[in-house]
């Protein structure tokens, strides 16, 4: 799972990722400055990597990406969130049913 602020570079972090062979699975936080998932896709292609495509009919949220990737995910597999802090703050939110921080002031 990854998603990122709109002021990352995207491309530059996806590209330290291609080592691990990843199967990607974009998601959009809820922070207003957070990238879309088809602006991380697009940055996924530019580098090269294999994206769940599936995900993008199945997840809207990082929540909803969450039990996702938990359902399709083998025992072996390693289910890593990673970008900004806001995605895998909502992944702590989800797995420890923790009440969701919203971002009202921030544009």
């Amino acid at each position: 799972m990854f998603g990122a602020l709109k002021n990352h570079d995207s491309k530059k972090i996806l590209e330290e990722l291609l080592p691990l062979d990843p199967v990607l699975l974009p998601v959009s936080s809820r922070h207003p400055k957070s990238s879309s998932r088809e602006e991380i896709c697009d940055s996924a292609h530019q580098v090269g990597l294999r994206l769940d495509t599936e995900s993008l009919n199945q997840a809207n949220t990082v929540s909803q990406a969450l039990n996702y990737v938990e359902s399709i995910a083998g025992d072996s597999d390693l289910i890593l969130a990673t970008g900004s802090l806001s995605v895998v703050a909502e992944v702590i939110e989800s797995k420890k049913m923790l009440e969701p921080e919203l971002y009202p002031d921030i544009i």
